[in-house]
């Protein structure tokens, strides 16, 4: 069954425990920072993420994990990531045409993204310190089959964060651009109540 719901309609049905997804992706990540550049390879970034469909829109809670390499003279450093993001989800398709019965989905995403971050040297008090920032994505999907979607993902983030050195206490600031592109496999909820039902399960 295909079909458009009305906006008021979709109000009128609305329930929590409805129209839910979960997801895992995975792929490569790199740092574009300036620190980044010089012989640095793409290296793993993995992702969980559960969110909910309001219509159109979305929110959606991601955890993430993630390894990068900088080079500070005269080494190669290793540098870990750990965190989550809250994200604000918009599906274009069901802008666009609300009655599409297209398999393909086109979703924007923006949030904020926080994390620890490990990265070892012996000139600062600590070897972690705690991340916060800015970060999108453009997810392009193609649902294989009712409820079951396939998507890549690319992301860029930019991220901040402080240091104290041993000597004398001062305070550096770090900030980190970050780009990855990620594939998964996203499970739609089979009830569902979204204003576009194309491409899901429905009773």
């Amino acid at each position: 069954v295909h079909g458009y719901i009305p906006f008021k309609e979709y109000l009128q049905q609305f329930e929590w425990g409805k129209d839910w997804f979960v997801a895992a992706f995975g792929g490569l990540q790199k740092d574009l920072s300036t620190m980044g550049l010089d012989r640095i390879s793409a290296l793993p970034v993995a992702n969980v993420a559960i969110g909910r469909w309001f219509g159109p829109l979305g929110l959606r809670l991601s955890g993430f994990g993630s390894l990068n390499r900088y080079y500070e003279e005269p080494y190669m450093m290793a540098m870990a990531y750990a965190g989550g993001r809250v994200e604000g989800m918009v599906d274009l398709v069901s802008f666009v045409n609300p009655q599409s019965t297209s398999p393909f989905e086109v979703d924007l995403l923006a949030g904020y993204q926080g994390s620890l971050v490990y990265r070892p040297f012996t000139q600062y008090t600590r070897n972690w310190a705690v991340t916060g920032g800015l970060t999108s994505a453009v997810q392009l999907k193609y649902y294989a089959r009712e409820g079951l979607g396939i998507f890549v993902e690319p992301r860029y983030s930019w991220i901040g964060y402080q240091r104290v050195l041993r000597d004398g206490g001062q305070t550096v600031d770090f900030s980190h651009k970050v780009a990855d592109v990620s594939v998964g496999m996203e499970v739609r909820q089979k009830n569902i109540t979204r204003m576009d039902l194309r491409r899901s399960y429905v009773d």
